[in-house]
């Protein structure tokens, strides 16, 4: 159902308020209908409209906007801004159920993804994205289930999954996302054969690495917490990397399955209900919380020079550029503020200002601009008492020489 534009929205932020003025066309996509009114999203926010502000496509000038249909709109003058002037490009396929389905889970589920998915260049490219992450939701709901069978479950065909004991042994939204498969698989099959091989085979090597992680993701060791990291987040990664081959050239899976490994080490510090759980050794339950937490921030920052490189190379396509550089960013800031905490569990939320902040990074320069604040804050943090001191620095000298 279409919800109206968020009373706190009104808020407007300097972009909206710099777009409405200058009435620069922007890209979104639909992601709501109901009863004449829709809604899509866009690198600025959510904005409803009136479907009698959509223009005619001159193609299938009959055709009215579906969900998941990429467009072009401005914003109105007044407030709250809504979207005016919208011109809509018809997919060479589409079925509005299917797509209104998917998408329809995919804002419930990972709903902190939908804003930059929206941003990428080409339906296909965004249904794939949609697929990709959807499909390892439910490996997730396989992976977070009692069953005795969930290692068989996770390395067998999924689209299978509706009529297994499963459905009842998970949350009721769980549920609904098990019984949607089947509409996730006709809109995988209807996109091109590289993008269905890219998303099978992240699916199969995911499900594979799941059913080897510990009972609940929880771990024993450090070893076991690597390969955990490796198979919740890497593989996810690494199997966007695929996606975004398609479009944008080979990319590297190794240095992207580590940017996937760093950014769930990250969310296993600032909650473990985000990543993996830590083994008791490095508890935040432990007598030495500190340095516990300092030795877990060094270990994610091994990662970070195979993180710059993977994101240098992704420059060509500025879309898929944001979609990953955000949420490492977004990773960064979290691991770095988390530094000597005793409680990183409390406290770790970057807040509104600064989240909104790396939210409107544009390109490369504001990438670096913004990762340079966040490094050296971090560097001149550090005291020579805190845990693991000169481990950290000798870190953040080796990033140093990225930014250089």
């Amino acid at each position: 159902m279409c919800r109206p534009y968020a009373k706190e929205s009104q808020d407007v932020t300097a972009g909206v308020q710099a777009l409405m003025k200058s009435q620069r066309r922007v890209r979104g996509v639909v992601t709501c209908m109901d009863q004449g009114r829709c809604a899509l999203r866009s690198e600025y926010g959510r904005f409803s409209f009136d479907t009698r502000s959509v223009k005619p496509n001159k193609n299938h000038p009959e055709r009215d906007p579906q969900i998941g249909d990429a467009c072009e709109f401005r914003l109105s003058h007044h407030l709250p801004p809504t979207a005016v002037s919208i011109r809509i490009s018809v997919p060479k396929q589409h079925n509005p159920l299917t797509m209104q389905t998917c998408y329809t889970l995919l804002e419930e589920t990972c709903g902190g993804v939908t804003s930059l998915l929206y941003q990428l260049e080409g339906s296909e490219l965004r249904h794939s994205v949609c697929v990709l992450y959807l499909l390892t939701r439910v490996l997730d709901c396989v992976q977070d289930s009692h069953l005795k069978n969930k290692s068989q479950l996770l390395t067998g065909p999924l689209e299978t999954l509706p009529d297994t004991n499963l459905i009842y042994s998970v949350e009721a939204f769980d549920k609904k996302l098990i019984m949607g498969l089947p509409s996730i698989y006709n809109m995988l099959r209807s996109l091109p054969v590289p993008y269905q091989e890219s998303i099978q085979l992240a699916v199969q090597r995911r499900g594979e690495g799941l059913s080897r992680c510990g009972k609940d993701k929880v771990c024993e060791d450090m070893a076991q917490f690597e390969e955990c990291c490796w198979a919740v987040g890497g593989l996810v990664w690494e199997g966007l990397s695929g996606v975004f081959g398609v479009q944008v050239g080979s990319l590297d899976k190794r240095a992207a399955n580590s940017c996937g490994v760093f950014v769930t080490k990250c969310h296993s510090l600032r909650s473990p209900e985000l990543g993996v759980k830590r083994p008791s050794v490095v508890s935040v339950d432990n007598p030495n919380a500190v340095s516990c937490t300092n030795f877990m921030v060094c270990d994610a920052m091994s990662h970070l020079p195979d993180c710059l490189g993977y994101i240098h190379s992704l420059r060509s396509d500025p879309h898929v550029f944001r979609f990953v550089a955000v949420p490492f960013l977004l990773a960064v800031c979290t691991l770095y503020k988390v530094w000597s905490s005793p409680t990183p569990y409390r406290g770790s939320s970057l807040g509104r200002d600064l989240s909104l902040h790396v939210m409107n990074m544009r390109n490369p320069e504001d990438f670096i601009t913004h990762f340079g604040l966040a490094h050296a804050s971090f560097t001149r943090g550090l005291h020579p008492s805190d845990p693991y001191y000169e481990t950290a620095l000798q870190k953040a000298e080796i990033v140093d020489v990225y930014l250089a």
